[in-house]
């Protein structure tokens, strides 16, 4: 018997195919060595076991292809899983950076939002002060105006008092100067609406606000004409 070295094989649906390398190289040996067996003893030695040898080398053609199969399929599978542990562990790094970040910005705002809180406590205590102090200055204030009203209405009495005073005693002068001078004449003095004739001639009018008197010639007394001393 004479065996090529790549053997042919029929499948179940009776189509032939070719063994894969290793398995046809495999079968190569077993046939080599059946070809030994036929030459020394005869053919009826191998005649039985022949038929489970080809199946036998069928049945593991096909499931080292279906192996290869699977190994392919591996392959594709141990990429896809680095593609998934690749995409995971950029993600996990972008989480945690997203993480740390996030951590960043919230001690950041809570460290703001204490000093803001802590502002706004300074402030409040500033503004405490501040309307303590208005209060303080619009009582002072308050106080300072009413004695301002106190002096100016003590001003005002002891200056009408002292208007008062000062007229009743330049009348007296004036009717003493009257008397010395016309001893024989008219010795009245003409009062009519605060004023009085002055020994000279001269209407004059002691002012209410000055001490001082104003007149005007002629025996009248000019309210526009300028006051003198």
């Amino acid at each position: 018997m004479e065996l090529d070295d790549v053997v042919l094989y029929q499948d179940d649906s009776g189509n032939s195919a070719m063994m894969s390398e290793r398995v046809s190289g495999l079968a190569s040996s077993i046939y080599r060595e059946f070809e030994r067996l036929i030459e020394k003893y005869d053919e009826d030695v191998v005649k039985e076991l022949m038929p489970l040898v080809v199946a036998v080398l069928e049945n593991l053609d096909s499931v080292f292809a279906v192996n290869q199969e699977h190994e392919v399929e591996l392959e594709l599978l141990k990429e896809d899983n680095e593609q998934l542990v690749t995409q995971y562990e950029r993600e996990k790094a972008l989480r945690k950076h997203a993480e740390e970040r996030y951590i960043t910005l919230e001690d950041s705002q809570e460290g703001e939002k204490k000093d803001l809180q802590c502002r706004l406590v300074l402030l409040e205590s500033h503004t405490r002060q501040l309307e303590l102090k208005t209060k303080n200055y619009a009582d002072q204030i308050s106080r300072l105006e009413e004695r301002e009203t106190e002096l100016k209405k003590e001003y005002n009495a002891l200056h009408q008092r002292h208007t008062e005073v000062s007229l009743h005693v330049y009348l007296n002068q004036g009717i003493t100067g009257q008397s010395e001078v016309q001893p024989g004449g008219n010795r009245g003095v003409q009062l009519d609406l605060g004023q009085f004739l002055h020994p000279s001639g001269t209407a004059c009018i002691l002012s209410p606000h000055e001490d001082r008197h104003c007149c005007a010639p002629g025996g009248t007394w000019d309210p526009l004409h300028q006051c003198g001393v």
